[in-house]
């Protein structure tokens, strides 16, 4: 949760607000393809209209968009500074998928003990670049700041360390690199967000994942020959697009009892729900 910015007085009028904020924070002003401003446009409206933000809900929720926005450019500005770091396609990579709260996070974690494995970090999803030798992390400013906001966001909602615990250093999912795109399922579950999830639906994520392919390129570009490894539960409803841009992974579904994920999956999007939206208390966000 990234609460750095003092939100705008309405989102719909803040596009280009976002955006200045987001070069300021990636030093960079390419965003790439400019696809993802509708799915942009459409969040900020929904954002006026659908939720009854805390004030602290306001403050997270544009710093969400900030963040997203600073990502991209990071990204963006990272390939064109390391020509060629597409020139080797990614080979076989595995990736974990299944209904959200049925071990995917439990499984990925255990799997990336292994070091045959690379996988995308927490901090190299808020600031994508060609992964830094290990030893230089901690000395790193970008590195720093997002386990900053871990800590934050941690004493903030305690419960959550337990529901879903993340740290700067560990493999987190490729949700943080789709939502750059703005058509994800991400911008549902964190707050009521009704009117953009009614677009969303009916859109294609094709576009989204043709970034998160290129963005996995550009982090392992310096071990291009060791092997991926991949997370996400919103891969199980896109297998489509995901075989598209790596059409020889390995898919690894996880199962659990419905009536028990489904629970779980509302017990994780309520912990955060008080801090966010003073609306009624519903965990059909995505």
């Amino acid at each position: 949760m990234n609460e750095r910015f003092a939100p705008p007085p309405r989102f719909r009028d803040a596009a280009d607000q976002a955006h200045d904020l987001a070069i300021a924070q990636a030093g960079s002003d390419d965003f790439g393809e400019a696809g993802y401003r509708e799915g942009l446009r459409i969040l900020l409206l929904s954002m006026d209209r659908d939720p009854r933000f805390t004030e602290r809900g306001r403050r997270i929720a544009w710093g969400s968009i900030v963040a997203a926005l600073a990502a991209r450019a990071h990204a963006i500005g990272s390939m064109k500074d390391n020509p060629g770091f597409d020139a080797q396609a990614v080979l076989r990579p595995i990736v974990i998928t299944g209904i959200p709260r049925t071990g995917t996070t439990a499984l990925h974690k255990l799997m990336a003990v292994d070091p045959r494995f690379q996988g995308f970090e927490t901090w190299l999803n808020a600031a994508p670049q060609p992964r830094p030798p290990r030893a230089s992390w901690e000395g790193h400013p970008l590195f720093r700041d997002v386990a900053a906001q871990l800590a934050s966001r941690y004493a903030a909602v305690p419960d959550v360390v337990t529901a879903h615990a993340m740290a700067a250093a560990e493999v987190d999912e490729c949700l943080f690199i789709l939502r750059q795109g703005f058509v994800s399922n991400f911008w549902n579950s964190g707050w009521y967000a009704a009117g953009y999830d009614a677009w969303w639906q009916a859109q294609s994520e094709r576009a989204a994942y043709d970034h998160y392919a290129r963005v996995v390129q550009l982090v392992g570009c310096r071990e291009p020959n060791k092997r991926w490894l991949l997370k996400n539960p919103g891969h199980i409803a896109n297998l489509n697009l995901l075989f598209a841009v790596f059409p020889d992974a390995s898919v690894i579904i996880t199962h659990r009892d419905p009536a028990r994920a489904v629970p779980s999956l509302c017990s994780l999007l309520m912990k955060s729900h008080p801090l966010m939206d003073e609306g009624p208390a519903t965990c059909g966000h995505g």
